[in-house]
This record gives structure tokens, sequence and C-alpha cells, in this order.
């Protein structure tokens, strides 16, 4: 009978992980795509680099603009979250995702705090 419960119980865990893997996909595939289209209307400035005989002064077309990249994604879910290492075994890029949008929303916290006017966004590429 136990035999019997384990092999349901096995099959319901792999329906959910197969469900998040199908979810985290698409979520992916809709932040890469807007991605591509920022990208795309970015790259029609006419000038898109640093002035030859200044570098340190750009275009004046030109927006500049901050990237971050978390490097220790894991280690913070795991530290905020007990379950994380084991999403993380079924769901690696879930994890990075949620880590990506609570970094994003900390600096939206942090940048209204200061009164800076900012357009904070989460591209893939």
């Amino acid at each position: 009978m136990s035999v019997i419960v384990m092999n349901v119980v096995l099959v319901i865990l792999l329906g959910v992980a197969m469900w998040l893997l199908k979810t985290v996909s698409r979520i992916e595939n809709h932040y890469f795509m807007a991605s591509q289209d920022w990208l795309k209307d970015t790259a029609n400035d006419s000038e898109t680099t640093p002035h030859a005989n200044n570098p340190g002064t750009v275009a004046k077309n030109i927006k500049p603009f901050i990237t971050v990249e978390v490097t220790n994604a894991f280690s913070l879910a795991e530290r905020e979250s007990k379950l994380a290492p084991y999403i993380a075994k079924i769901a690696p890029s879930l994890i990075q995702e949620k880590v990506y949008e609570q970094v994003v929303e900390n600096m939206r916290i942090e940048l209204d705090k200061e009164g800076v006017e900012h357009k904070v966004q989460l591209l893939y590429r």
C-alpha cells in the first residue's frame, strides 16, 4: 500500500515540477521578447558610443543607463527562504527571477526615498 502512495506522490511532484518549468519558460520568453523590443528601440539612436575625442562625454541623444548583475542570487534566496534550495534544484531560473524582481523593487524603494525620478526595468538578454 505504501508503495502505491509513494508512486502517487512522485507523480504529483513530477507534475508540479513540469508545470513550474513550463511557467518559468513562458515568463522567460515574455521578458526576453520585451528586452529585445527595448534593445531595438535604443538601437535606433543615431549615435550609441562615447565621443572618440573625449571618452568622458557622450552624445546628447544617448540615454545613459546602469546595469546590475546579481552574482549571488542563490545564496541571497537561501538567506531569505528555507525552501529556496529545494526550489533551486527544480527550477533555478525561477529563483533567479524572484531575486532580480526583489532587487528591482528594493532599488525603486531606495530611489523613491532619495527623490530620484527613475524608470527601473528588468530586462533579459
